[in-house]
C-alpha cells in the first residue's frame, strides 16, 4: 500500500522543488518525474521511509535511506505495518507525472506496487508577472577562486553516504541552487496552510511561494579576500548592497552567499561572516557550505548526517552535527529572505501563539519539512499568521490574479473597528493608503483605495498582532486603539507602530505614543 496525503492530482505548484508525503506497508520507495515539456528526461528520487515504530536516532534513519544495513533492533516492516514516507523531488515546467513505486530492497529494481499522480508547476516568472524576483548571488573575491571550507577528511569525490564532498566553485553554486530551492519550497509548504488565496484561485490547494530565478549567478567582488575579512557582518551587508544594485540591474530580491567566509585555526575567530537581511539583500556567510546538498537527491541524508565535525578546525553554526548545522543555515536563509520582504520577529500575542514560526528560531527545524515525522527531534517550524499575510500581499509571491470582491456584513462592525462606508462622512478626502489619529476618541481612520488586508501592532520592531477586517474597496476603516493593544497584548504605557497594507500590497504606518 502507498498513500499520497500532502497532494492531489492536478494540484497546482508554483516552485520546481516538491515535498511529497504519505504512508505505506513497503520499506523502499522510488519517485520518477517526467514531463510532458521534456519527455527524453526522467528524473528519480529516493524516499525516506520510516523504520516502524521508531523514534528514531538520526543514525539509524540515516542507515536505512542511505540502503545501508537497518540496526538489528529496528525489525524491516510487518505486512499491512504502516510507516511514513517523505519525498523531496524536482519538477519540470508544465505538466508532471510522479509515479512512486516500491521495492522489496535498496538494490533490487523490480516494481512490488505503484501509484501516480500528475501536478502542474508554473513558472514564477509567469505567475508572478512585473513583481520582484529572488536571485541567487555566489560571491568571490576579487583574488578568490570560488572555492570553500571543508572538514580535512573530506577526501576524495564522494562520503560513505554518496554526497558530493566536493569545495569548488561548481560544486558551491550547485548547492546554492538546491538551497535555494529548498527555502521556495518550504515557504510554500508553510503558506498553504495558511489558505490564503482560497478567495482568488479556482484550485485551494496551489502553492505559492516568492518568484525565484533558479540559477545562481557568480559574481566577482572589487575587493580582496583580506579587505572582505577585516569587515564586519553590517559592513559586508552594505558593501554587497551597494556593489550588486550597481553591476546586477532589475528589480530582483537578492540571496547572496561569500565563498571566502573562512573560520580562522588559529584565532578562532569566522572572518567575512553574517546572516543578515533587508531591504534588497539576503547576506549570508559560507562557512557551513560544506554541509549543504548538491541536489534533491542529497537532501535526506545531508539533513540527517549526525556526523560531528570539529568546531576548532570549521564554524559551528548550530551543535556541530553536519545534519543540524544545514538545517539552521539553511533556515537562516529563509528567515532572512522573510525579513525582505517585510517580515518581523514577534512579540505579545504574536508571540504567544507560534512561538516556533521562523521568524522565531523555529528556522533551526527547517529540516523538519523535508522528512518524515519523528526522524530527528525538534518542533516542525511554522509561518505566524502575521507574516503569512503579509507575505501572502507582497508581490514577489502574491500570483497576478482578479479577487473576488466581498461585501460588507452584519460582522464588519465590533468593539474594535467600525467600518464607515461613505469616507466623505470624515469631512477627509483620501486619495491613498492613509492612517489618521483621532487624539480624543482614540481611534484611527485607515483608508485604502483598494481595501484594507492587513493592519499589524509593532513593539520595538516586532510584530505583536494584526486584524485582517472584511475586505472593501473605498470603505474606511475606524479602529479603536485601547481594544487594538488588548488584543496584541501590548500595554498602554508601550509606544507601538501601526502598520497598513491595501489590496494591492501598498504601505503606512502610524506611529501611537503611549496612553496617558
Amino acid at each position: 500500500m502507498i498513500s499520497v496525503s500532502n497532494v492531489a492530482h492536478l494540484d497546482e505548484v508554483c516552485h520546481r522543488f516538491v515535498v511529497l508525503r504519505g504512508d505505506t506497508t513497503h520499506s523502499v520507495l522510488r519517485v520518477s518525474v517526467s514531463s510532458e515539456s521534456q519527455p527524453e528526461i526522467v528524473q528519480w528520487s529516493e524516499a525516506v521511509v520510516a523504520p516502524p515504530c521508531s523514534a528514531g536516532s538520526a543514525s539509524s534513519w540515516l542507515g536505512w535511506v542511505a540502503g545501508l544495513a537497518a540496526p538489528a533492533a529496528t525489525p524491516s516492516p510487518a505486512p499491512e505495518e504502516r510507516t511514513d514516507w517523505c519525498a523531496v523531488v524536482e519538477l519540470f515546467p508544465g505538466k508532471n507525472t510522479l509515479m512512486i513505486a516500491s521495492h522489496e530492497n535498496a538494490d533490487q529494481g523490480v516494481e512490488q506496487e505503484a501509484v501516480s499522480l500528475q501536478l502542474v508547476c508554473a513558472s514564477g516568472h509567469d505567475v508572478h508577472g512585473q513583481g520582484s524576483v529572488v536571485r541567487l548571488v555566489y560571491l568571490i573575491a576579487k583574488d578568490g577562486d570560488g572555492t570553500f571550507q571543508v572538514p580535512r577528511e573530506d577526501g576524495g569525490d564522494f562520503d560513505h553516504l554518496g554526497c558530493s564532498t566536493s569545495s569548488s566553485l561548481d560544486s558551491g553554486l550547485r548547492r546554492l541552487r538546491t538551497c535555494g530551492g529548498l527555502i521556495q519550497s518550504a515557504l510554500g509548504e508553510l503558506l498553504i496552510r495558511h489558505e490564503l488565496w482560497a478567495d482568488e484561485l479556482q484550485n485551494g490547494n496551489t502553492r505559492r511561494s516568492f518568484a525565484l530565478d533558479p540559477e545562481p549567478v557568480a559574481f566577482r567582488s572589487t575587493k580582496t579576500t583580506a579587505e572582505l575579512h577585516a569587515m564586519d557582518g553590517h559592513a559586508l551587508w552594505s558593501f554587497f548592497y551597494e556593489e550588486l544594485h550597481a553591476y546586477i540591474a532589475g528589480p530582483f530580491v537578492y540571496v547572496a552567499v561569500m565563498s571566502f567566509t573562512r573560520f580562522d585555526r588559529v584565532s578562532q575567530k569566522v572572518l567575512a561572516h553574517t546572516a543578515l537581511g533587508g531591504g534588497a539583500l539576503a547576506l549570508f556567510g559560507g562557512g557551513s557550505l560544506f554541509t549543504w546538498p548538491e541536489s534533491v537527491t542529497e537532501v535526506a541524508a545531508r539533513f540527517l548526517d549526525n556526523r560531528a565535525f570539529d568546531a576548532h578546525e570549521l564554524f559551528k553554526d548550530n551543535s556541530g552535527i553536519r545534519g543540524s548545522d544545514a538545517s539552521t543555515t539553511i533556515g537562516a536563509m529563509l528567515h532572512e529572505l522573510c525579513h525582505c520582504f517585510g517580515c518581523a520577529h514577534l512579540t505579545g500575542a504574536a508571540l504567544q501563539e507560534a512561538p516556533d514560526s521562523i521568524m522565531q528560531r523555529g528556522f533551526d527545524h527547517l529540516r523538519l519539512l523535508f522528512l518524515p515525522d519523528g526522524c530527528v527531534s525538534g518542533t516542525i517550524p511554522v509561518l505566524d499568521r502575521s507574516n503569512a499575510v503579509k507575505l501572502a500581499l507582497h508581490p514577489c509571491v502574491r500570483p497576478r490574479r482578479t479577487i473576488r470582491k466581498r461585501h460588507v456584513d452584519d460582522t464588519s462592525t465590533s468593539d474594535l473597528f467600525e467600518v464607515i462606508e461613505r469616507p466623505e462622512k470624515c469631512g477627509i478626502q483620501m486619495q491613498r493608503e492613509a492612517l489618521l489619529l483621532q487624539p480624543q476618541s482614540r481611534r484611527i481612520l485607515a483608508f485604502a483605495p483598494t481595501g484594507i488586508r492587513y493592519i499589524g501592532l509593532y513593539v520595538d520592531g516586532d510584530c505583536a498582532g494584526h486584524i485582517e477586517p472584511p475586505w472593501m474597496a473605498k470603505c474606511i476603516l475606524s479602529v479603536d486603539c485601547t481594544t487594538l493593544r488588548t488584543l496584541c497584548a501590548v500595554p498602554a504605557a508601550k509606544a507601538c507602530r501601526v502598520e497598513l497594507i491595501s489590496d494591492s500590497g501598498s504601505c503606512c504606518e502610524l506611529t501611537l505614543e503611549p496612553d496617558d
